[in-house]
């Protein structure tokens, strides 16, 4: 009995020390099982302890489970601390992300529904230029056939004649300059009736005529109809002679 108070006191004074020393720690749980067997197979071994000393190891049984109590709790309260403050960080990402998944997901239908309206719109240019394309070509063959036409009259209304080997009855020295003042500015050919000329009076012979729209030496523009020269006429009718004379 001795034996047994002072290996308690001993334990209370061990366990006051050790906790005025040093904070509180978890404890290892396979000591702590050691030592409530250790204090189990006091208790249960016939020493015949009293009633005094039962109500002691009760006590001191009560204070250990207290204590371990405590101590569980206090895991407790820090594992569900623990947890909490997961699962808060957990909850905030979460909510991000599945707004931020929302936000993608209104934008890729607005995309889509953007792009169906592209593609509409793509569909019916496509079809407008199929037409603009088409009255295009009927409007270049009407173009290319009315040329054609209008190349077909122009070559059977052509004036230019080929070179007929022909004399002269004026002088050499006249006839020279009969030919400089009735050499046409385009062709370098001297000018057979009829004879046309600009406001400033540069002829033109008929065959040049209708390829131009303004004079080639002034640059001033034909009148409509084009002024005829006369004189010019009246001195080609000299240098050339008649057909009918021949």
């Amino acid at each position: 009995k001795q034996w047994y108070q002072r290996r308690v006191h001993g334990l209370k004074t061990q366990e006051t020390s050790s906790s005025a020393k040093y904070p509180r720690k978890l404890p290892n749980l396979a000591l702590q099982r050691k030592r409530r067997r250790r204090f189990c197979s006091y208790v249960s071994a016939p020493r015949g302890i009293g009633e005094v000393e039962q109500t002691d190891v009760q006590v001191r049984l009560q204070e250990i489970w207290r204590d371990r109590k405590e101590e569980v709790n206090i895991g407790i309260g820090r594992v569900e601390q623990h947890y909490e403050h997961i699962l808060n960080e957990t909850s905030t990402e979460i909510s991000e992300l599945e707004g931020s998944i929302n936000h993608k997901y209104e934008a890729i239908a607005k995309l889509q529904e953007e792009l169906l309206v592209l593609s509409m719109r793509k569909d019916r240019v496509s079809a407008d230029m199929d037409k603009v394309t088409e009255a295009h070509q009927l409007k270049l063959e009407a173009l290319k056939a009315e040329i054609s036409e209008l190349e077909t009259k122009s070559s059977s209304y052509s004036v230019v004649r080929g070179k007929k080997v022909e004399e002269s009855s004026l002088p050499e020295d006249e006839r020279s300059e009969v030919e400089s003042e009735l050499e046409c500015p385009v062709c370098m050919e001297v000018s057979r009736p009829p004879i046309y000329q600009c406001p400033e009076g540069h002829i033109v012979c008929s065959a040049c005529k209708p390829l131009l729209k303004a004079c080639c030496l002034c640059e001033k523009k034909y009148t409509d109809p084009p002024i005829r020269c006369r004189f010019a006429e009246k001195l080609a009718a000299k240098y050339f002679k008649d057909e009918e004379d021949k």
